[in-house]
């Protein structure tokens, strides 16, 4: 199904939404694996949390090549008008 620049433009919007809720989650991690102790963070939660950046990393990815498609089908389309 191809898709408008309107639907292309708010997907874009979600992924970088994604993707600063992953910097700003990985920048909280950062600032208290300065003391683990005191926050009781184990190495555990941070595998388990680092497991959940992976496979929300992974469907970015997924998701950022489905519209650089998206623009490709548009390009192709006003290419041959």
């Amino acid at each position: 199904m191809k898709k408008n620049l309107e639907e292309i433009r708010e997907e874009l919007e979600t992924e970088i939404d994604t993707a600063r809720a992953l910097a700003e989650i990985m920048v909280l991690i950062h600032a208290g694996s300065y003391s683990f102790e005191k926050n009781e963070i184990t190495f555990e939660s941070v595998k388990n949390a680092f497991f959940l950046f992976s496979q929300i990393s992974l469907e970015h990815v997924r998701s950022l090549d489905m519209i650089a498609d998206g623009l490709i089908d548009i390009y192709n389309d006003l290419k041959t008008k």
